[in-house]
This record gives C-alpha cells, sequence and structure tokens, in this order.
C-alpha cells in the first residue's frame, strides 16, 4: 500500500481492514499492526490516535534500543505524587521502565530545553485540576511542554487539549457542548456582585457554586436562595478560583441517589461506577465538607443497623447511549486515558459533569467487584504496549512471530509466601453496636466493664475464632482524664485490673493456641485532638502508673495507641519501655492525606523521635485507609522492624471533634464493608506489612474476611515474634 503523505490520511478503520484482507497469511496480527502502525507514526494524527483502538493485545516482547540513542519508556507528566503512587507501584512490580515529570510549581523535577530534543517514549500526561497555590502556574507548563513534545512527534497520552479543559470548567464545558453532550446551565462571574446576578437567574431552584479552577473540591457548595449565598459570600467560607472565575451552576438532582463515573482507558471503556451522592456530594468531590446546613435524611445511628451499601459500586459491564459520544469526544480532543462523571435529571436527561483525565481509581470497590482488570493494571498495559511500538522494528517478520508465540516460555517461579499477623478490631464500637445503652459518650467502653463485662468478653472470643492472633484489652478509656467525665476518676485501677482479667479469660476460653495478648496504652485527654496532649512531664506520671498495673498481669505487648504526636508517643513509649512486656507504637494521620501526624508531624519526625526507645513494630492506626496508604511507604524506608495498620472505618473528623461534643459519635462509612476492608489489607501485606487490623468500626466480621482472604491468597500467618 502506498501512502501520499499531501492527501488526506484514509480512516484507520479502513487500513487496518484493507491490510488485514491483503495478508491472510500473516502469522499474528500484532506483527501486522505494529509494522502498519511503525509506518504511519509519523503521518496522520488521526490515524495513530484512532489505532489505539486496535492495540488492546498482550504487551510485546522487548526488541531493541529506540531512536535517538536511547531505550524508549513511559515518561508519566504529573504535578501531585500522592495520585500517582499507585501507578507507580504497579509499574515498579511489573519491571516496567518509567520516569517521572513532576511539574509541581513549587518543586518541578525536571528543567525543560525547548532547543533540545526530548527523549523517545511515551508521555503519560495526567496533569490535575488543582487550583491551589503550589499547582497554579502548572497548566502553562504543561501546555507548552505537551507543544514541545508534539514538535518532535512524541507519543503522547492526553494531549495539549486535554491541558485546557483540565485547568477550566468553562473551557470543559463549551468543549462538551460542542460535541452534543449536554452539561448544566453554568455562568461564568469574575467579582462578587457578577455572582449574585447570576445567582437570581436561578431564583427559586437550587444552584451551585464552583471555583473554575478548583482544590480537591474546596469551594464547592451548593444554595436553596440569593440570601443564602450572600451569607456563604461574606462569611469568609467563599473560595475563589486561582483564575478568579467562579462557575454559578444549576443544581442537577440525579433521578436515582447516584451518579454515574465511567472510566475510559485507550480510549475504551474500562468499566463504570455509581457513585451514591445521597448522602451529599462530598461523598464525590474529595475534600468538599458535609452540608451541616442542608442536612440529610441519614442518620449516623442507621448506619450501624441497616445493611451498609457502598458509595461505590463498580460495573464492569456498565453501558449507557451516552458512551459513544464520549469516545468521540476524547478521539477528537486527543484523550486516551480520562473519566466522565454524569447523571439522568428527573426528565431523563443526561447530563455530564465533569471530564477528569487524573482518575484516581478506588481500588477497595475494583476488589469488591472482582474486575477483570484494575484501573492501574490496565492503565500500565495500555502504556506498554505504546512504548514498545516506539521501539525500532528487528528481524524478520517470520522471527518476531516465533519469539512472540514461544512455544517454551520461562518457568514461572511461584512467590514466596508472605508472613503477616493477624490482628483484632475496635472493641468500643463493636460494644456500642451489641448494647448501644452502655456506651456513653463520656467514658465511652469503659461503662460495659462494671455494667456488663460478660460482653466484653464475649467480644474477645468472637475476634478470637474471626482469626486474630492478637486481641486487645478493653482499656482504652481508662484513665484518670477520660473517667473524670463520667465522675468515676477513683475507680481507675479497678477498672484497669478488670480489663486484664476479662483478656486473660478470653484467651483461655477460646481454647486457641498462640493468641496473645495486647495492652493499650492510649491518649490521656482526647483522641486525635495533638492540640489537648499535655507536656511530656505531665503525662510521665499517668503512664508510668497505668503501666505499673498492665505490667502484673500475663500479657505480651504494650500498644501505644492512637498516638497524635511525636511527643505523646514519645511518652507513652518511654513509659511502657520500663515494664517486662514488648513495646509497640501506633499513630494516627491526618484526613486530609497528607501523610502526617494529626500534630502536622512527618512520619520521619515521630520516627525519629523515638528511635532510641526499645519499640519492637511501628503502625498507624485508628484513621482512614486512604491516609495510611500515603504514609505507610514512608514509614518502611524508616525501618527493618516490624510495620502494620489498622484504619478505623470513620467518615473524615473534624478537627475540633471530642467525643462528648456537637460532632458525637462519627458514621460509620458504607465504602468499608468487610470486602473493602478486605481489599486495603490484602494491598498493605503485598507491599511488606506484617501486622494487620482494624480500629474503631471494624468488627469481627471485617477481620474474618481479611483472615480467610490472605489464607486463601499464597500468604502465611506467623506467630508473634516482635
Amino acid at each position: 500500500m502506498v501512502f501520499d503523505v499531501p492527501l488526506a490520511p484514509p480512516k484507520p478503520r479502513n487500513i487496518i481492514k484493507n491490510y488485514e484482507t491483503r495478508h491472510p497469511k500473516c502469522p499474528t496480527n500484532q506483527g501486522c499492526l505494529l509494522m502498519l502502525q511503525y509506518g504511519l507514526r509519523q503521518w496522520g494524527g488521526g490515524v495513530q490516535s484512532s489505532l489505539r483502538k486496535f492495540t488492546s493485545g498482550t504487551p510485546l516482547a522487548s526488541r531493541g534500543n529506540g531512536p535517538h540513542g536511547g531505550t524508549p519508556k513511559i515518561h508519566i507528566i504529573h504535578d501531585e505524587d500522592r495520585y500517582v503512587q499507585p501507578l507507580l507501584r504497579e509499574m515498579s512490580k511489573r519491571g516496567v521502565q518509567f520516569e517521572e515529570w513532576n511539574l509541581n510549581s513549587t518543586m518541578p523535577s525536571r528543567i525543560f530545553d525547548m532547543s533540545k530534543t526530548p527523549p523517545s517514549g511515551v508521555f503519560y500526561n495526567r496533569i490535575s485540576a488543582c487550583g491551589c497555590s503550589d499547582h497554579k502556574d502548572v497548566p502553562q507548563l504543561a501546555r507548552g511542554t505537551l507543544m514541545w513534545l508534539q514538535q518532535h512527534r512524541r507519543r503522547i497520552v492526553n494531549g495539549p487539549e486535554s491541558i485546557t479543559m483540565t485547568a477550566s470548567k468553562m473551557e470543559m464545558q463549551i468543549a462538551l457542548k460542542q460535541a452534543g453532550i449536554v452539561t448544566p446551565q453554568s455562568i461564568a462571574c469574575f467579582d462578587l456582585v457578577q455572582i449574585v446576578e447570576a445567582a437570581n437567574s436561578f431564583e427559586g431552584r437550587r444552584f451551585m457554586l464552583e471555583p473554575n479552577r478548583r482544590e480537591l473540591g474546596r469551594g464547592v457548595a451548593q444554595f436553596y436562595s440569593v440570601a443564602e449565598l450572600k451569607e456563604h459570600l461574606l462569611s469568609g467560607q467563599f473560595v475563589r478560583s486561582a483564575d478568579n472565575i467562579t462557575i454559578v451552576q444549576e443544581y442537577i438532582k440525579s433521578k436515582a441517589p447516584y451518579i454515574n463515573r465511567v472510566e475510559f482507558v485507550g480510549g475504551n471503556l474500562l468499566y463504570g461506577m455509581h457513585v451514591d451522592v445521597s448522602r451529599g456530594w462530598d461523598r464525590l468531590i474529595p475534600g468538599q465538607p458535609v452540608d451541616l446546613k442542608h442536612p440529610t435524611k441519614f442518620s449516623p445511628e442507621a448506619d450501624l443497623t441497616q445493611e451498609p451499601v457502598p458509595i461505590y459500586q463498580v460495573l464492569p459491564d456498565f453501558d449507557h447511549p451516552i458512551l459513544s459520544k464520549y469516545e468521540e469526544f476524547m478521539d477528537k480532543h486527543g484523550i486516551d486515558i480520562a473519566s466522565f462523571e454524569f447523571a439522568e435529571d428527573a426528565f431523563g436527561n443526561t447530563v455530564t459533569f465533569d471530564v477528569d483525565i487524573c482518575s484516581t481509581y478506588n481500588a477497595p470497590a475494583e476488589y469488591r467487584a472482582q474486575v477483570p482488570k484494575a484501573g492501574v493494571k490496565a492503565t500500565t498495559d495500555y502504556l506498554s504496549r505504546l512504548v514498545e511500538l516506539e521501539r525500532p522494528i528487528q528481524g524478520t517478520q517470520h522471527a518476531r512471530s516465533q519469539k512472540l508465540q514461544d512455544p517454551n516460555p520461562p518457568p514461572v517461579v511461584p512467590l514466596k509466601a508472605k508472613e503477616y499477623l493477624v490482628a483484632d478490631g475496635g472493641m468500643g464500637r463493636e460494644l456500642r453496636l451489641r448494647a448501644p445503652d452502655l456506651v456513653s459518650n463520656t467514658t465511652w467502653s469503659a461503662n460495659v466493664l462494671v455494667e456488663n463485662p460478660s460482653l466484653v468478653k464475649e467480644v474477645h472470643i468472637d475476634f478470637i475464632k474471626s482469626g486474630a492472633q492478637v486481641i486487645t484489652a478493653n482499656n482504652y478509656a481508662c484513665t484518670p482524664q477520660f473517667l473524670g467525665k463520667g465522675g468515676i476518676e477513683d475507680q481507675l485501677d479497678t477498672l484497669l485490673h478488670k480489663a486484664m482479667q476479662l483478656v486473660c479469660e478470653a484467651r483461655e476460653e477460646a481454647g486457641v493456641p498462640g493468641v496473645q495478648i495486647i495492652a493499650s496504652l492510649p491518649p490521656l485527654n482526647e483522641s486525635y485532638r495533638s492540640d489537648l496532649v499535655p507536656n511530656i512531664d505531665d503525662m510521665m506520671p499517668t503512664y508510668e502508673h497505668i503501666v505499673s498495673i498492665l505490667d502484673q498481669y500475663p500479657i505480651d505487648i504494650i500498644l501505644c495507641e492512637t498516638m497524635s504526636s511525636k511527643e505523646e508517643a514519645y511518652a507513652a513509649a518511654s513509659a511502657a519501655s520500663k515494664s517486662s512486656k514488648k513495646v509497640w507504637v501506633s499513630w494516627t494521620l491526618r484526613d486530609d492525606l497528607s501523610g502526617r501526624l494529626r500534630s502536622g508531624d512527618t512520619v520521619t519526625e515521630a520516627y525519629e523521635k523515638i528511635e532510641g526507645l526499645p519499640v519492637s513494630a511501628f503502625l498507624f492506626n485508628c484513621c482512614v485507609p486512604e491516609a495510611i496508604e500515603i504514609a505507610l511507604p514512608v514509614l518502611m524506608q524508616l525501618t527493618t522492624k516490624p510495620v502494620g495498620a489498622m484504619p478505623n472505618c470513620f467518615a473524615p473528623l473534624p478537627t475540633d471533634w471530642t467525643l462528648n461534643g456537637i460532632h458525637g459519635f462519627r458514621e460509620i462509612r458504607q465504602d468499608m464493608r468487610p470486602i473493602d476492608y478486605a481489599g486495603y489489607m490484602r494491598g498493605w501485606v503485598d507491599k511488606g506489612a506484617s501486622i494487620v487490623g482494624g480500629c474503631c468500626g471494624i468488627g469481627p466480621g471485617h477481620i474474618q474476611v481479611m483472615a480467610d482472604d490472605l489464607r486463601d491468597k499464597n500468604v502465611t500467618s506467623v506467630d508473634v515474634p516482635y
């Protein structure tokens, strides 16, 4: 076939069809497609864009060095480390060559010399929409970088046009409308007067306020009236966009209690997802605070008694008429990997809200749905295929086909079984589930030691029967300050002794060999409140007194848990190290995914503070699993000792939370059912965590599913050596 370059390229589907027809004896279609794409690569962007739909087979084997004297690799262009980590881990695990290009304006990893030729390879653009101060100039740098790559005919995944839509909600909606895709009625405003004027056009209807470039959902709010809007604008809570453009947008009420999110990789649908928004748009937009002015009808108490419905439900066989328009939109704008969010309103109209080229896949939801291929795996496969097509073709077609069809592939070496230790879950929430009247917002679970001690023992035994190899005494609330809220601080010693007796009896009565016991050394005041932590000298006498009682019993470990600052952990660990027991330390992390302790201390600072103490293991507990995802790799790099994780399943906590305060008992997340929880634990064990358990809201059911899953997946449980 001869290609006349000055002419417009023929339709790619016809090329493929004609080529395959003229070569009916080709031993492998992949070889033909490879040769065809290699010849067309520098001709007709539309051909190259559309050919991605035909490169969905198994990644090809490596075939020598790339052009320009270097081996082509995958270059990942991004501006946010935490969102790209799952992809980098997947590529590292599979030995895929890659290089990060972090364009964050405060710490760019590269300086671009536009007079030089860029390296060979595939360039995956996943610049986020974040408009915070550290990222406000990223789109300009990214757009210029992509144009430079485009000038040198590099293969770009998500080309320069995608940056325009990422950096501007306004331009995104215009592009969608031009493609015949319905979007909400929106008005772009530049100042407060214009915002109020625009809102008047929605009078009588709910409307939304959204920065043209938002910062992790900050600034997104809904209003029922213009009066509410004016109050908001004067309250100091109004968030300006990085470009000073604010979008006033109609509120679209979905006829279902969810909106739809669809994920595309390589221009093809990967899967769909239902995102439950019945409890507020904060479920959809990370960082958006719950709407306290317009509370939903859902009660946090109901979460403890009703069958939970997951917030994120992945649908592998999702289908909808709008999908073909999304595919055309991606093809037109040079977008390969993206997600779209849409809903159907009460009149049956399909309304699209967002396009996102920085997909952050929900791993627990994928795990629960048992999708054939998870997001990061599909992305890695797609990028690997593209980078293979950038390598020069060597050898004959027959030789290549023989290599692809090697009848004697190298033997598969079985993975070495990983070792882990299963700890129990949260005692207090489990007691409250079984006896709501006995667990109060003053003395928490300590009251049950007096009113129904047999129930405490029952929960211990249930955790053991569920697979826990380590159980934790119910002494978390046994501190003078905590008991003082209920006027029973004088019962401190009595309750500590009672908690130790019950946990030891439960171990004996369960009849399961090898179970060991943790005694808790908790925060002395409120959990999570680093601002309420006393100074070290004031904490030491109380901690030493508690340790003196714990040390009288045949327990195995003293766990300094839910430590919110490096000083709190140091005081507790110093006191615990004076006992005859092993000492573990567990910190609690912020819910903002910063990877820091509640105090703002980094993990490194917290570790270095207690590095000189005889601590046997280091963990994170009682925080959202997403925060642990960020911090756990950091901790693993700091120590060779065992590390672990025991997340809770709370919604994110207000920074001023107290147990007996206005926020009260926290809502249980609907996307942390036992199978979701097991997905996190399995991933952490794979990455090297050796202690896995749970905290508040994680019950025996969670532990059993997790223990069964690990037992079935080439993982070996061990006795406690730490």
